[in-house]
């Protein structure tokens, strides 16, 4: 049976009336083909696509996954003669997407943590920002933790873990400043722990250059 006969002519030609979920999976291609003549403008097209798919979300992606693995030979055939041909656009297409996933990783654990603002100082620029091991035990875990400790592991952690207590936004100055000295001047924070010398108190000059 054609889509003519399957659809009345004010179907096929008002998509407003289309029903999104009486439309049985079976029927899928036929309802493409019907609201492609349905739906001269493109534009109309998409967003009747989005409403289609966002009501049968689950059913569509079961669907979806079975063709790919019904056709995983191919697909990959395809995938990878797609980025031979495309070679530099799909590394910069993957570069950008994986900077917005860190983005997105550090903005996620930094609002779980207070949101954007260093708890010593109150610095706000997000490029100045980090997550601070309050027990200071920072090296130990990014040990546990894997991939050299990158921030980015850190913060897929952290959100993986539903972000537990014991960490805390700081600045990179005051998370150093505990990190070598186990105060920050800013003295808003506490101190992770003890250390053996204290430049205000040890003697050395205030005017010396220090080297760390």
């Amino acid at each position: 049976m054609s889509w003519h006969d399957r659809f009345p002519l004010k179907l096929r030609y008002n998509v407003s009336v289309l029903p999104l979920t009486s439309t049985p999976l079976s029927e899928v291609a036929c309802w493409k083909e019907a609201v492609f003549m349905a739906c001269k403008d493109p534009e109309q097209r998409k967003a009747y696509s989005k409403a289609y798919y966002q009501t049968n979300k689950d059913a569509c992606l079961a669907r979806s996954r079975a063709h790919y693995h019904a056709n995983r030979a191919e697909n990959i055939r395809k995938q990878r003669a797609r980025y031979q041909a495309n070679r530099e656009r799909e590394r910069a297409r993957s570069k950008s997407s994986s900077k917005r996933y860190r983005i997105e990783l550090k903005q996620q654990a930094f609002n779980a943590y207070g949101g954007p603002v260093c708890a010593c100082c109150g610095e706000t620029h997000i490029e100045f920002l980090t997550i601070d091991h309050i027990a200071g035990n920072g090296n130990e875990h990014r040990k546990q933790v894997g991939n050299g400790g990158k921030s980015t592991v850190l913060h897929h952690w952290l959100r993986e873990h539903g972000y537990p207590p014991g960490f805390r936004v700081l600045c990179f100055n005051c998370n150093c400043s505990l990190g070598a000295f186990g105060y920050c001047p800013h003295g808003n924070v506490k101190v992770k722990k003890e250390r053996p010398m204290d430049i205000h108190t040890s003697g050395v000059c205030a005017a010396q250059p220090l080297l760390f």
